[in-house]
Parts: structure tokens; C-alpha cells; sequence
């Protein structure tokens, strides 16, 4: 066989280097199985149990720290800062049940941390993944792709789901509905009075009861988008605020609206 030719059959060159298996480093993980739970979830990861007594080299080696925060019992703050103060600059992804909002805003401002929250159902294997992997700054695969893009929505337990969607039925119900047919009876039905608000005035005055709706489409888009955008970032404020303003705002138009016309 002449030099430099391949034996038949032999895979093609392409001239890339194999890809390294993701190295997490499980920090001490003695009060939650998480080891199991994360062999199970991520097949291709190595994983390797670290600590404060670990050798340095050993923690140099892998590519990122998990840190689970989530058991009742562990003080996340106290395992945090003993990790940042042994070593600052190490990629870290932290589990927590997302109880702590004040924690949870910490680990998202710090840089080279990730925060990743716990569900009903177990640890989001693809999100720590995709976290691990973006601290890394390694490639990352198509279902780490589908998981950074997933909202942090889906990850929060079904109560804090259900709230924000009660909160949605609260909005559409007060300013909506509530609000639109108070304003209408005002302005069209009840002699002697008219609209106090000087902006939907003019969209009455210009486009008629179209011109209202207009308006409310518009709030609830922007409130919508605030929200989306909220969910995206864990933020507790994003979350439950703009369904909470549109729904106090509505509550307070109607009301205002039916003193109006129970004293015209």
C-alpha cells in the first residue's frame, strides 16, 4: 500500500479532533442523589465528586462545578461562598429550589455562575447541560440548543404556573372586560358624564369604542412581552408583575367607573 494512502473501509479524514466528553465536578454531593439522577440524564458526561479537601489540579480539570442547593437542609449561600472563596473564577452552575429570590438575583449578576432551579420532578439534566456547557464555552449540542431557548417557565413548580396564569384571568377580567364595558355605559349610556382619562377621550372621540380596544390590545401586548421576556430570565418581577399591574390597574379603572355611575 503505498505511504500516506488508507486502508479500504477506514473512516474519511476530516481533519477535526474528536470532541472531548463535558467534565462536571459534583460538589460534595452527600445530601441529594444527584449523581444517579444526572449519570441517567447525562449519558455522555463525565462526572466526578469534588470538595473542599479535593486537590486543586483536580478541580482544574474539570470543566465546570455543580453545586446542588436545593435540600432543605443545605445553607446555599454558606456552599457558595466556600466554592468562590477556594476558587473565584471556576465555571459554577448552583441548584436551588428557587425559594431564595435574593440568592437566586446573586447567582445571576455573578460572573462565571449559572443558576439552574429544580422542579417537581428532578433536576432539568438538559438545562444543566446547556449551562455547564455555555460556562465552558464548549459547543453546544442540538438539545442543549432546545433547552437554552426553552423558557425558564417550565422549569418553575405548577403552583407558581398556575398563579400567573390566575393573575392573566384577574388582568383580562378587570381591565378587559371590566374596565371597556364600565367605560362604554359612562361615555354612551349615563347623561352627564364622560371620559376623565384625556388619551382614551381622544381614541373614543376619533375611532369610537374601536379606538378603546385598540388601546387595551396594546397594553396587554406590552405586558405580555415584559412577561415572556421575565420568564426567560427567572425574574420573579418579570414573572408575576406585569399580569399583577395590568389586573390592580383594571380593578381600579372599574371601580372608579362604577362610582361614576352610581353617583351621576
Amino acid at each position: 500500500m503505498p505511504d500516506g494512502e488508507k486502508p479500504p473501509g477506514s473512516p474519511p479524514d476530516t481533519g477535526e479532533q474528536p470532541t472531548r466528553a463535558l467534565t462536571i465536578g459534583l460538589w460534595e454531593p452527600s445530601t441529594t442523589p444527584i449523581k444517579s439522577e444526572l449519570e441517567r440524564g447525562l449519558p455522555d458526561a463525565e462526572l466526578r465528586v469534588v470538595g473542599r479537601d479535593a486537590n486543586p489540579l483536580e478541580i482544574h480539570a474539570v470543566d465546570c462545578l455543580l453545586a446542588d442547593c436545593s435540600a432543605p437542609e443545605v445553607a446555599s449561600a454558606t456552599v457558595y461562598e466556600q466554592i468562590r472563596e477556594l476558587y473565584p473564577a471556576k465555571p459554577l452552575v448552583v441548584i436551588t429550589t428557587g425559594g431564595d429570590t435574593a440568592f437566586i438575583e446573586r447567582l445571576e449578576t455573578a460572573e462565571d455562575v449559572a443558576h439552574v432551579p429544580r422542579t417537581e420532578t428532578g433536576i432539568p439534566t438538559a438545562l444543566v447541560s446547556a449551562r455547564c456547557k455555555r460556562l465552558a464555552a464548549r459547543p453546544l449540542s442540538a438539545a442543549d440548543t432546545d433547552a437554552t431557548e426553552d423558557t425558564a417557565d417550565d422549569t418553575r413548580p405548577m403552583t407558581h404556573r398556575l398563579g400567573l396564569w390566575v393573575l392573566w384571568v384577574i388582568a383580562v377580567a378587570t381591565y378587559g372586560v371590566g374596565d371597556s364595558v364600565s367605560t362604554i355605559i359612562a361615555v354612551y349610556l349615563v347623561d352627564g358624564l364622560g371620559e376623565g382619562n384625556p388619551l382614551v377621550a381622544v381614541l373614543l372621540a376619533e375611532f369610537g369604542i374601536r379606538g378603546l380596544f385598540g388601546l387595551k390590545i396594546l397594553v396587554f401586548l406590552i405586558a405580555i412581552t415584559i412577561n415572556l421576556y421575565g420568564r426567560k430570565r427567572t425574574d420573579w418581577l418579570g414573572y408575576y408583575g406585569p399580569p399583577a399591574f395590568v389586573a390592580l390597574l383594571g380593578a381600579i379603572l372599574t371601580a372608579s367607573n362604577l362610582i361614576a355611575i352610581a353617583t351621576a
